[in-house]
């Protein structure tokens, strides 16, 4: 049932607390700073893009072994204030964080580990009701494929400007999120929870 899955509501106080303003367009990614995750990418393509899309701000929620190099990045890139980390924050305060979140993304680095994982980080932006745009995994395309509202890119570079055009259009974040959540409803929701579990236990019955 689609009426499980929900956008969280903005919390405006933690809005003011991060320096975002209302109109801002806010890019998140939630998870851990691998060397892999893509976000060193991510952050110098933000840059490039930064003066033309003053209204976009970077979320970055978490942290790991990049912490310190992408803080330095950011800091390098004289892009204080429009990219903003949170370091890691209790989960039950995460819906609070997605909530200011216009665009989440998934930018691992296509390679062995990462084709073979799969980020959960995917299926709770999508239940949380945001559109998202991913490196294009293995892995994860197979799951979800071409008719899910997911925006596939091809690797990291050109992931943030995908990102920023999906949260300039409407009409396609809408339509995106609506298809998003049908897709993690009928995959991942109870429904189709109970239904895969009754399957295994007769399987393991006969």
């Amino acid at each position: 049932d689609i009426a499980h899955f929900a956008k969280p509501i903005i919390d405006s106080k933690l809005q003011v607390d991060l320096g975002i303003q209302p109109a801002d367009s806010v890019i998140t990614y939630l998870g851990t700073f691998f060397h892999f995750s893509g976000l060193d990418v991510v952050i110098r393509e933000f840059a490039a893009k930064a003066d033309a899309n003053p209204n976009v701000k970077l979320l970055l929620i978490g942290g790991g072994e990049q912490d310190a190099e992408l803080r330095s990045l950011v800091s390098q890139l004289k892009l204080e204030g429009r990219v903003i980390f949170t370091g890691f924050i209790p989960y039950a305060q995460l819906s609070s964080y997605l909530g200011l979140t216009t665009v989440a993304i998934n930018p691992m680095k296509p390679g062995m580990v990462s084709h073979t994982a799969f980020p959960h980080k995917v299926i709770q932006y999508m239940a949380s009701g945001l559109p998202v745009v991913t490196t294009k995994l293995d892995g994860l395309y197979k799951t979800f494929g071409d008719s899910s509202g997911l925006t596939w890119s091809v690797g990291s570079e050109g992931l943030i400007a995908e990102a920023i055009a999906l949260a300039e259009n409407k009409t396609r974040l809408l339509e995106n999120a609506r298809l998003q959540l049908e897709t993690v409803s009928k995959r991942f929701g109870v429904d189709a929870a109970v239904t895969a579990f009754e399957s295994a236990i007769r399987a393991v019955s006969k």
